[in-house]
């Protein structure tokens, strides 16, 4: 049953290749990870040819899940969500291990059917995203899961027993065999997948974003951040067929890549070969977001996950970090005259930047700027592309009064297309002109009022409001005319506003 916002929530996820333990700190829309540990067991390394999970494997989990059992208690965890996926799933001992699972776990296990893994999968895409549209596919050890997403509407289109495991085990038996495979994997649901060709595809799974990660290593990319990164299939193409022929020497040196991920590494670049030749993407996103996320979405009531969860993680970091969240109010009231131009698409980055305004005012003056700059641009906010990261985090440096030519700005700012850029540097310039005159209390800035005048930017405001140095809030409305094409700027000692 769907359950609407709670507190700490736990999801225990027993994998082909993992298990894991993930304690979200609230049941909501945009909640927070507290804990995060992950054990490498490989339950589902040797089950083609054995049927069986493997003993050592066995004895592996159980310890994790022992420990989660101790973690979950301590921490206080009522509400626990603890399934196992496609190794479980297709093992002949499956009800002997699930008693065992049980009994270290302290809690019941459900074992998900592969619709049920497509499902929550997409689920968990479709909130980590902003009006996901196309495909998804969650690769594991033991499987692949495909689904449509479309908003919050998913689709599951199929799972297939294509895990990075398995296709290690083909790869070593030669090309032939990993394409033969495939191939009979394919087979059941290939006009299903046909039909979604061209569409965008929203990649889950560790074994893909390890191959993002590298990527970004690669590239040198300023945003090092899988969450969100886009590419164009040719890239990915080129990069996972070299990755794939790479020897285990070589791929330890790689940027990114965690030694783990060295054994089946081949095997997630060669399944992404086969599934972006089949798929033909307009368009390849990859999500941090997938099953676990899903499983907990899956549990709100409907309208609390339409809420848009951008903005509902900026009010959340906003409500923790900021001297007084409900000063974002009469700032947006404030900067109402400057919002006219500013195009659909850009105003929900807007109302997070105002939400994260005065996040970052524990810092060092001389250093919140750049703190604040780089917080924002990493922090596990969802529902945001990178571009839309670059655009809060810059609109918020500049409300703290940072210089656009920061060499350690710069090369990120380049992710922002020219009309976005200057509505962020609009935006950020106008707060940092806004906290100054008010020092961040909405009655103070109520009295005054920005207005367009005869191609001027004016700011009005109650003498004894404003301070004794005229240059003081001078300069700042000046850099702010010029952020918004005013022809001039004028500060206006008027008499009290009457409401």
């Amino acid at each position: 049953m769907p359950r609407t916002a709670g507190g700490r929530f736990g999801v225990v996820d027993i994998g082909s290749n993992s298990v894991r333990l993930v304690v979200y700190d609230a049941l909501c829309r945009a909640p927070f990870v507290q804990l995060n540990e992950k054990v490498i067991c490989r339950l589902g390394a040797g089950l083609e040819a054995r049927g069986r999970l493997d003993p050592a494997a066995v004895g592996s989990a159980l310890a994790a899940l022992r420990r989660f059992r101790i973690l979950l208690d301590g921490l206080g965890v009522a509400a626990v969500d603890a399934f196992a996926t496609a190794a479980v799933r297709r093992a002949s001992d499956r009800g002997h291990f699930l008693s065992l699972a049980e009994h270290a776990l302290g809690r019941p296990v459900a074992v998900l059917s592969g619709e049920e893994e497509a499902r929550a999968s997409a689920l968990g895409v479709a909130g980590g995203f902003h009006a996901a549209r196309g495909l998804v596919a969650d690769l594991g050890g033991g499987s692949i899961e495909f689904a449509a997403v479309d908003g919050l509407s998913v689709r599951p289109l199929g799972s297939l027993p294509l895990g990075t495991l398995g296709m290690r085990d083909a790869l070593a038996r030669g090309r032939r065999a990993a394409e033969a495979a495939v191939s009979r994997a394919f087979a059941g649901c290939a006009e299903t997948l046909r039909a979604m060709r061209g569409e965008r595809l929203h990649l889950v799974g560790g074994g893909w974003r390890a191959i993002a990660r590298i990527h970004l290593g690669l590239a040198r990319s300023p945003l090092q951040l899988v969450h969100g990164l886009t590419l164009d299939a040719g890239t990915l193409l080129a990069l996972a067929g070299e990755l794939r022929t790479v020897r285990p020497e070589r791929l330890v040196r790689l940027p990114g890549l965690a030694r783990r991920r060295v054994e089946t590494l081949p095997a997630a670049a060669f399944l992404l070969e086969t599934v972006i030749r089949r798929l033909e993407p307009e368009a390849v996103l990859f999500s941090a977001t997938g099953l676990r996320e899903g499983r907990l979405f899956a549990r709100l009531e409907a309208g609390e996950m339409a809420r848009d969860p951008l903005l509902e993680g900026a009010r959340r970091l906003a409500a923790a970090d900021a001297r007084d969240a409900a000063f974002a109010a009469p700032l947006t009231a404030w900067l109402a005259p400057l919002l006219a131009d500013v195009p659909d698409h850009l105003r929900r980055l807007h109302e997070a930047a105002v939400l994260l305004s005065d996040t970052g005012w524990r810092e060092h003056p001389d250093s919140r700027a750049r703190e604040s700059f780089g917080r924002l641009l990493r922090f596990p906010f969802l529902g945001v592309d990178h571009p839309g990261r670059v655009f809060v985090a810059h609109a918020v440096f500049l409300r703290y009064g940072g210089n656009a030519k920061d060499p350690a700005v710069r090369p990120v700012l380049e992710r922002l297309d020219p009309a976005a850029r200057r509505a962020a540097t609009a935006l950020g310039t106008a707060m940092h002109l806004a906290y100054r005159l008010a020092g961040g209390v909405g009655a103070i800035l109520a009295r005054s009022r920005l207005r367009r005048e005869e191609g001027e930017l004016v700011l009005e405001a109650p003498g004894e409001l404003l301070p004794p140095d005229p240059s003081v809030l001078g300069g700042r409305l000046k850099r702010l005319a010029k952020a918004v094409g005013a022809g001039g700027y004028r500060l206006e000692a008027g008499r009290e506003r009457r409401r």
